[in-house]
């Protein structure tokens, strides 16, 4: 699902976080780039709003399915973490916010998890396996 213009109606979650610079100036915050995010189905989309040019230009598609949120941060931060070493740090506007986030995230990641598996069996009782 190509995503261009923010989230659906039907998003499990969206709002607005501010998402870590990897490289930033030593007097510059880390945590500038304003984001707007959304969970849909089985992925976190992340679409920067402070880009100039078109809307669809760097936005992130993450497979809620492969990422990991990490443990709690205080100062309303928490990080998503891909098997691969790959990380995405984010701010969020309060505490309580960060801990919505990491619940949402994780819940759309267990529900996606519980649709795939209820899939499988599903085909295995369909093609006889396991009879």
């Amino acid at each position: 699902m190509a995503q261009t213009e923010g989230p659906p109606n039907d998003a499990a979650f969206s709002g607005m976080l501010r998402k870590k610079k990897l490289k930033h100036g030593v007097f510059e915050d880390p945590y500038k780039t304003k984001v707007k995010c959304w969970i849909h189905r089985s992925t976190f989309y992340i679409q920067p709003i402070n880009l100039k040019g078109p809307a669809e230009i760097g936005i992130e598609e993450l497979d809620v399915t492969a990422w990991e949120v990490g443990p709690r941060q205080a100062k309303a931060k928490f990080t998503v973490i891909h098997p691969s070493g790959r990380f995405a740090k984010f701010k969020a506007a309060s505490q309580q916010e960060a801990d919505e986030w990491m619940r949402q995230i994780t819940s759309a990641a267990a529900r996606a998890k519980e649709a795939e598996a209820e899939e499988r069996h599903r085909q295995e009782r369909a093609s006889g396996v396991g009879s």
